[in-house]
């Protein structure tokens, strides 16, 4: 039965020798066991596969990332902004509101989900004002203390920002670029699929309204919205002088827009048309469209010669129209191309003769994995936090024991506080759920329970049980602790940024390209 994790427990931990806290726990997926999940995937639609050596194995095991560190991380600072918002936690946390008139959607960007936290360019470039008008932050006071920040004095980071200490920090987009401060994660976390199995995915649908693919192609409008109307579509070229023009395809080809080249021909009135159904027609002695000449050549072109599209640009399924032919998925690279996997030549034994299986390729599928379980492995540095210091002064060392004392007091609440967060941001976390992305949810098998790792060799570690209520319990009294020694640290309010005029023009310019669908160079077909 494991105990329950008490503030002083914690103190002792983080004040001794032990090496972490340890959190494992298993998983099934939520449609049972051999049901299939989907990791993430990467460039060019890679999955993470390894091989790994499991406790009670022999031999490495076929696994699968399923949530990388990186990921887990995000979803514990989430999860402690979810409970800071709630009013359950108090939490230094940098605000930066992005309400403003000009932007279709607004925005407001915290420390917890800026992707570099305190040091995120989205915060450097915001106004700090702080009482004294519009100074950006990193050239504000309390910003300049940033600057200065290392292991030995991690005070302005504790004040500002505690979660940089707890999740790792790396201030490369600061004044000192790369030389920046650096501060490793002290929680980690991820979870890994075991016995991977890779599956195969499809994807078909049928249209209601039977529309085929003959029924194409589609143009571009100057709108941005889809037409079949060769006469409405953007196009490029003078049909006076040249006789013909290029119309914009309503699709894209490897993220690129395409144009269609097509004659210009002339309806029964004389005027120029893109639009075979609209163009002067004879039948005798064939099918055939006039062409449009402002000399008053009298041309004509096989109807059945007129150029149609047959870019995948053009197809009514660009525009969610028609049916899908039922098919496999398969990984593409940056370009779109399929990936092909290299098969090497096999020898198999099959019954009594040996089969030659030649060396060939074959696509590369993206199906999920199916697995015999998942595990969460969570841990929690210990002598990581026992790096950071503390000092009230930066300036100098306590100059007599009793400011000794005093300042290990303060080292000691100030650690027992980071360590009362990560345990806290990971417990919440793990009650909001495992639901991962689509088609990967997970289900715990096994309890949420905190192995002790202290002495070196240990054979059993001490457990403890911590739910999340306990848990933000634990981070309000080692909060209460820390400010018996040091008045006013782990301030309340947040700090509210506003964004600078570049950065909130760089936004709107972003949102206007978003909603056009535009910022793309273009190809011809």
């Amino acid at each position: 039965m494991p105990d329950s994790l008490t503030l002083e427990t914690l103190r002792r931990a983080v004040a001794g020798s032990a090496a972490a806290f340890r959190c494992v726990t298993e998983y099934q997926p939520a449609g049972g066991p051999g049901d299939k999940v989907f990791p993430p995937t990467y460039e060019g639609g890679k999955y993470a596969t390894e091989k790994r050596y499991v406790p009670g194995r022999e031999g490495p095991v076929d696994c699968v990332l399923l949530d990388s560190v990186q990921s887990q991380a995000n979803r514990m600072e989430l999860a402690l902004l979810d409970a800071w918002e709630a009013g359950r936690i108090e939490l230094p946390v940098i605000v930066v509101d992005f309400t403003n008139d000009r932007l279709e959607k607004r925005l407001r960007v915290t420390s917890l989900d800026a992707p570099h936290r305190i040091a995120d360019a989205i915060l450097r470039d915001s106004y700090d004002g702080n009482g004294k008008g519009r100074v950006l932050f990193r050239q504000s006071e309390r910003g300049k203390r940033l600057d200065m920040v290392d292991l030995r004095n991690a005070t302005p980071l504790l004040e500002m920002c505690p979660t940089a200490l707890v999740f790792g920090m790396w201030d490369s987009t600061g004044p000192k670029g790369g030389l920046g401060a650096k501060f490793q994660r002290a929680l980690v976390s991820e979870i890994v699929g075991h016995d991977a199995t890779a599956g195969v995915k499809t994807s078909s649908r049928i249209d209601p309204a039977q529309i085929v693919l003959g029924a194409g192609p589609l143009f571009r409008r100057q709108d941005g919205r889809w037409t079949p109307f060769p006469d409405d579509a953007v196009r490029e070229g003078n049909p006076e002088k040249d006789g013909k023009v290029k119309l914009l395809l309503y699709g894209k080809v490897k993220k690129k827009d395409v144009w269609h080249e097509v004659p210009v021909l002339k309806t029964s009135s004389g005027k120029p048309t893109v639009d075979p159904s609209k163009a002067e027609r004879r039948e005798n002695p064939a099918p055939q469209l006039r062409l449009y000449h402002r000399t008053g050549n009298d041309e004509w072109i096989n109807a059945g010669d007129f150029p149609t599209s047959t870019s995948d640009a053009a197809r009514p399924s660009i525009s969610n129209h028609g049916n899908v032919t039922p098919t496999i998925d398969v990984r593409k690279d940056s370009n779109g191309n399929p990936v092909r996997e290299h098969v090497p030549a096999m020898f198999l034994r099959d019954n009594r003769d040996f089969v030659v299986y030649r060396e060939h390729e074959t696509p590369s599928c993206i199906g999920g994995f199916t697995i015999s379980k998942a595990v969460q492995t969570t841990t929690m540095s210990l002598p990581a936090l026992r790096r950071l210091h503390f000092p009230v002064d930066a300036g100098g060392r306590p100059a007599s024991e009793t400011e000794r004392k005093k300042q290990d007091d303060i080292n000691g609440a100030g650690r027992t506080a980071l360590a009362a967060l990560g345990l806290c941001a990971a417990t919440l976390a793990r009650e909001s759920g495992c639901d991962l992305r689509s088609r990967c949810q997970l289900v715990a098998t096994t309890p949420f329970e905190w192995e002790f790792l202290d002495k070196p060799g240990e054979s059993e570690h001490a457990r403890y049980a911590l739910s999340g209520n306990e848990a933000i319990k634990l981070l309000n009294d080692a909060v209460a602790d820390l400010r018996k020694h040091v008045s006013g640290a782990w301030p309340k309010n947040p700090i509210e940024l506003t964004p600078s005029d570049e950065l909130l023009e760089l936004v709107v310019r972003s949102q206007k390209l978003a909603a056009a669908g535009k910022g793309e160079t273009a190809v011809e077909e």
